[in-house]
């Protein structure tokens, strides 16, 4: 909201599961989830250690850019890209009823001036895309039951109704859900690689 509001260009987030994404969509900004543990989380207060991400938030996705080479370590930027910009689609995720028609729209919009801005737009499809919900249930179990492990011994009385849903959750996850949901988890991680 700050950046938004212009009182700072740049900011720096968390997220775990939308919570850097979620609020730069909200707000008009561009925000980023970068690669697992690309970014140090020295002093962060964790949610869910093995799935939280701290990342760049701007008022544009070059902001963001910048931002990340800083907070990660990595080198500047080359002046010059040598070859044209891609972007994976997925497609079937498009045509997904839950997607609005004006979001659908959107995105096609975007896409078109993508490529017609001369980047390279190709169509990702892969098999564990067709299983999401799978997924979802897999990072469910493992988020809630470690959040419930870094603030079981809190007070939550003044927390979120759904963030103290997710605890409940997670107590009740026991060790072999949780080591299943692991398991799923590193399974997805090398069908994504």
């Amino acid at each position: 909201a700050v950046v938004a509001a212009g009182v700072c260009a740049l900011a720096i987030g968390t997220d775990t599961g939308g919570s850097i994404r979620i609020p730069a969509a909200y707000c008009g900004i561009a925000g980023l989830k970068p690669t697992y543990r690309l970014v140090p989380e020295d002093g962060v207060f964790p949610l869910a250690p093995s799935c939280d991400h701290a990342g760049p938030l701007a008022a544009t996705a070059a902001g963001c850019a910048a931002l990340l080479r800083v907070i990660a370590g990595l080198p500047a930027a080359p002046a010059e890209s040598p070859a044209a910009p891609a972007v994976g689609v997925l497609t079937a995720q498009l045509a997904d009823p839950s997607v609005t028609a004006e979001v659908g729209g959107a995105l096609r919009a975007g896409l078109s001036q993508l490529a017609a801005a001369g980047w390279q737009l190709y169509e990702i499809s892969q098999p564990w895309l067709d299983d999401l919900l799978r997924w979802e249930r897999v990072l469910s179990v493992i988020v809630a039951a470690e959040a419930w492990q870094v603030h079981s011994g809190r007070d939550t009385s003044r927390y979120a109704a759904g963030t103290r849903a997710l605890l409940e959750f997670g107590r009740e996850v026991t060790p072999a859900q949780y080591a299943a949901a692991r398991a799923e988890q590193a399974e997805l991680a090398a069908a994504v690689e």
